[in-house]
């Protein structure tokens, strides 16, 4: 791949703008707004050449809750591995730390590594199924920011 472009130990990835959801955000995702970029789905898919120094990646997720639907329930697997299952249930960001460094398969392209991150849904729903807006896409959670360390 010539348009790889590696995230860095320490780099944040903000995904506010086409340019960046294009190139990471690869599957089960809405177009960016100004708080980052919803799920659209029951599955969404982060692909992340990072360095093969990292042992972490940290994802500050948003959820859509309401009074009907109080809770997210989001499965995390990376490289097809189960790694976390989260139940987030408050209207605001979530750190959710992913612990990359054991138990993950990973498939080497000399200084990085491919990290596929899939999010499972459970919980997604439709602001228009909610009654809350015509809004038909079926939002688990917002991606405000993907951080490697």
């Amino acid at each position: 791949m010539d348009d790889v472009v590696q995230v860095s130990v320490g780099e944040k990835i903000v995904p506010n703008t086409k340019a960046t959801n294009d190139r990471y955000l690869i599957g089960g995702w809405s177009g960016p707004e100004q708080k980052g970029t919803w799920t659209d789905g029951r599955r969404s898919l982060i692909l992340l050449p990072v360095s093969n120094r990292a042992k972490r990646i940290v994802l500050d997720l948003l959820p859509f809750v309401t009074p009907k639907h109080p809770k997210q329930t989001v499965k995390i697997t990376v490289n097809g591995e189960l790694i976390k299952s989260v139940d987030l249930d408050r209207d605001t960001f979530h750190l959710v730390d992913l612990d990359i460094a054991r138990n993950v398969q990973t498939k080497n392209d000399g200084d990085f590594t491919y990290m596929l991150i899939e999010l499972m849904l459970l919980d997604a729903v439709s602001p228009k199924d909610a009654g809350l807006s015509q809004d038909t896409r079926r939002l688990g959670i917002a991606l405000r920011a993907i951080s490697v360390f």
